[in-house]
């Protein structure tokens, strides 16, 4: 699926008389430009002729100053009515994600293509045994199986809850059709090893997998997932149910956490409940391949339990904090332990201590720098580019 495109690449260095041509090699998929007395060339600036293989012909489409060898996966325009790069980052999101909004502008448009999955009459897209190809028919910019080099997944989702009668409707046929199309891409780039920072090795860890596996580097509160019965320990103190999902209600209506007593609960639901943690402070911690953004706010900035009901419209600042290195060991052995490289942890700081809440694999993070005036934005920009380029190096030799 994931072939080499057909690309003729001739060096002009600016030591050379115009039209004296250097020599090239071909080693399988890859080219190898060496200068006239033998050496490669590496570190100056050259000039490259690039041309690309369009219906069994070379055709001239043109040259660019460029500093390496690999940089035949730089943009090019194929001669076809929309417009590729020969190496490009797939953005799945949706139109209403302001963290990709965000970290979108660290890159060059031409590098990146962002699908908006709640607007597909912005999009064409074909998959077939040979290949795919995703278009953005308002930007005439296209992504196939030659440009692809990394898949960043985002926020494929729809915010706009629609009514789904008894025996369905077309619109949820329309929408659950294209969600699993590409999550089921999303998993074929990850095992092609093509997915950049959002990824799990171990398969996923949902509420449950994350609180056994958090037992063994934080503080956790007591919890319980029942139904039917109401387990012994919740008869007692002060407790907050949460949800496993955000999975609508209602009509505009999500189940945030909130304090309750487990004894008032119908127990024909499924519930999710903990103990409530009377801490000092809320502290998020963003995680990016090793690297950590810790931020915090008082609890009593917050109405009610659930922190997010305050990143609804204009979320208030979260200043930077820092963590021990205790605490930067714990986060970093629960993610090698999980597998995940990148996510946003939530915690409540009780007496100087962290007690973990949850980590959100790929939630939003852009908020709390949203100008990067601490490099927040930089720092996950770079963790993305970093990958990339090593997809594009493992390309070229294969």
């Amino acid at each position: 699926m994931l072939q080499r495109t057909g690309v003729r690449c001739v060096w002009l260095t600016k030591n050379k008389k115009q039209g004296e041509k250097n020599d090239t090699e071909r080693h399988g998929d890859q080219h190898l430009w060496h200068r006239p007395d033998g050496r490669r060339q590496h570190h100056r600036f050259h000039e490259l002729h690039i041309h690309f293989r369009a219906y069994g012909r070379f055709e001239h489409l043109g040259s660019l100053k460029v500093q390496s060898r690999h940089t035949w996966l730089a943009r090019v325009c194929q001669p076809r009515c929309f417009q590729t790069s020969l190496a490009m980052i797939f953005i799945p999101t949706c139109s209403r994600d302001t963290t990709t909004d965000i970290v979108a502008k660290e890159f060059d448009e031409n590098d990146i293509l962002r699908f908006n999955i709640d607007k597909p009459e912005d999009f064409a897209w074909d998959f077939h045994r040979d290949g795919f190809r995703i278009a953005d028919k308002a930007l005439r910019r296209e992504i196939t199986e030659k440009s692809l080099t990394s898949l960043y997944l985002r926020k494929p989702m729809y915010f706009d809850a629609i009514d789904i009668p008894k025996y369905g409707s077309t619109e949820n046929w329309v929408r659950e059709e294209t969600t699993e199309l590409f999550m089921d891409f999303f998993r074929e780039c990850q095992h092609r090893g093509l997915v950049a920072l959002v990824c799990c090795k171990s398969g996923g860890y949902g509420k449950l997998r994350q609180l056994l596996a958090a037992q063994k580097y934080f503080h956790v509160a007591p919890w319980h997932f029942f139904h039917g019965e109401l387990p012994g320990e919740s008869k007692s103190g002060r407790w907050v149910v949460k949800s496993m999902t955000q999975t609508p209600i209602g009509k505009g209506k999500v189940f945030f956490t909130r304090e309750a007593d487990p004894a008032t609960l119908d127990l024909s639901y499924p519930w999710f409940v903990q103990e409530r943690i009377d801490g000092e402070e809320e502290v998020t911690v963003v995680y990016v391949d090793g690297a950590t953004y810790a931020a915090s706010a008082p609890r009593d900035s917050f109405n009610g339990e659930d922190s997010r009901k305050s990143l609804m419209g204009k979320p208030a600042p979260w200043p930077r904090c820092a963590l021990s290195p205790d605490e930067e060991r714990a986060i970093k052995g629960f993610m090698d332990e999980t597998g995940y490289r990148f996510g946003r942890f939530d915690f409540i700081r009780k007496g100087g201590e962290l007690w973990f809440l949850e980590l959100n694999p790929n939630g939003q993070w852009a908020w709390l720098d949203e100008n990067n005036e601490h490099d927040l934005v930089s720092m996950v920009a770079n963790a993305i580019k970093r990958e990339d380029a090593a997809h594009r190096a493992h390309l070229l030799r294969h």
